[in-house]
């Protein structure tokens, strides 16, 4: 009689058998005998944990790529079954939990978007946290649960589980792909560069792979360049809210110091802006100090940089400020020039109140250059300007204007027209209760009046 196995042991053989056929039978891509082989060595013994994990596994590859009619979701379903019977048996079953977390993990992306779907997620993530507890070191696992962490958009988190898995498995080509991805989106561009330099080292030639590290490598140089220039830009406007502040409190030559150093640093980030803002408030110390040369030069400069910027509305203001300048130091001529180009600019983007404000002041120096008509023909434009409004400071403004013109008309000998626009200005003046200034304009009238008389008695005699 020949001997026989202990009863244990013939079972176990009989499932190992019936496994590795299951095995071969999948390897053939005959998977309905496969399950088939697993289905009776879990007839012989329910509990056997590797045909409970092959079970698993199969119903896992089944629902990846579904045969036939059969839906993907139920195979999932019976792969998770299976799982879940081998940790109930297993409590500290590792890879079944991995498994399982992927499965959930591929459902919920199965499902989409919506409550399904982040139901599956939330499961994933149970299990591959489970794994993760029981394991630290499971690569898988940190792999799967970066995916998971993407899905419920935690990135940070997503990253630090790439990184992981990198860590474990140096050669997770895909790990550092994703990894990469992922810090470049953040900003990281050296974490991914670093990222794809191990792409590009196990899986050498993958395609788009040399254009993204070229194209990294030039952001990487322009956000050093732009770095060093935010650096700059932060003194320069640190220099030039102090400038800005002295030039209010009158420190003046203060003012210069702090705003010479912003321009310098402006200048040295090729910040047109900031060149502009630093070095008007430059020419308004100046023009605080009375030194009109440096003034002027600093305004020239400021209307140069408002052209390259074409910025209209600066190089007006430059232009202006240049003709007041010019007209202090009594360079009539440059005056008139500029405020003539103000007033161009001024009309170009339809700023009728600094337009008033041009004209107002291109008279001034128009007449005191000796261009009297002219003079004369743009205070009126000034004044039609100025009435078309009806508040308390446009008629201030038309006031000024009719004693304007009546100052022109006077160094035009025309008494008569003078007397008439000092008038209304005086009308205006009584309307808004401005007692001294009523006072000065009765006093200009009567001096109008007596200069007309006197002109008279001298061509009598």
């Amino acid at each position: 009689m020949e001997p026989q196995e202990p009863q244990g042991q013939g079972k176990e053989s009989r499932v190992k058998a019936l496994i590795d056929e299951s095995a071969k039978a999948a390897g053939r891509g005959d998977m309905f005998k496969a399950r088939d082989l697993l289905d009776d060595a879990l007839a012989i013994d329910p509990a056997d944990p590797m045909a409970l994990f092959a079970l698993g596994s199969l119903y896992e590859r089944l629902g990846n790529n579904p045969p036939g009619i059969m839906a993907r979701q139920d195979l999932w379903k019976d792969a998770i079954k299976a799982y879940e019977q081998l940790m109930a048996l297993d409590a500290r079953h590792v890879d079944a939990r991995v498994h399982a977390g992927n499965v959930h993990l591929k459902f919920g992306e199965f499902e989409g978007t919506g409550e399904k779907a982040r139901e599956q997620f939330c499961k994933a993530a149970n299990r591959l946290d489970e794994a993760i507890k029981l394991d630290p070191t499971h690569a898988g696992a940190w792999y799967a649960r970066a995916f998971v962490h993407l899905h419920e958009n935690q990135l940070p988190a997503a990253i630090d589980a790439f990184a992981r898995t990198t860590a474990l498995d140096p050669k997770n080509v895909e790990a550092w792909w994703n990894l990469g991805v992922l810090q470049e989106q953040q900003g990281n561009y050296q974490g991914a560069l670093d990222a794809f330099l191990s792409v590009n080292s196990l899986s050498p030639g993958r395609e788009g792979l040399d254009l993204r590290i070229q194209k990294l490598r030039i952001r990487m140089e322009f956000t050093r360049k732009t770095r060093a220039s935010a650096r700059n830009d932060d003194l320069a406007l640190e220099h030039l809210d102090i400038g800005t502040r002295l030039v209010k409190e009158s420190n003046h030559p203060k003012a210069i110091q702090f705003l010479s150093k912003a321009l310098q640093h402006f200048a040295a980030t090729g910040n047109i802006t900031g060149q502009l803002e630093a070095t008007r408030h430059t020419a308004a110390a100046y023009k605080g100090l009375r030194d009109w040369n440096a003034a002027r030069d600093a305004l020239e400069s400021a209307r140069a940089l408002a052209i390259h910027k074409g910025d209209v509305a600066k190089q007006a203001e430059a232009a202006h400020n240049l003709g007041y300048v010019s007209y202090l130091a009594g360079d009539f001529n440059t005056a008139t020039r500029m405020f003539e180009e103000a007033c161009a600019l001024h009309r170009e983007i339809d700023d009728k109140s600094k337009l008033a404000d041009g004209l107002a002041n291109l008279g001034r120096a128009q007449r005191s250059g000796g261009n009297l008509a002219l003079a004369l023909r743009s205070f009126e434009e000034c004044l039609q300007l100025d009435r078309a409004k009806n508040d308390e400071a446009s008629l201030v403004k038309t006031a000024r204007d009719h004693v304007e013109i009546a100052e022109t008309h006077a160094a035009m000998g025309e008494t008569g027209n003078a007397v008439t626009h000092y008038e209304d200005a005086l009308a205006i003046y009584r309307q808004l209760e401005k007692g001294w200034k009523v006072t000065e304009i009765q006093g200009m009238i009567k001096a109008a009046r007596r200069s007309s008389q006197g002109t008279r008695g001298r061509r009598k005699r």
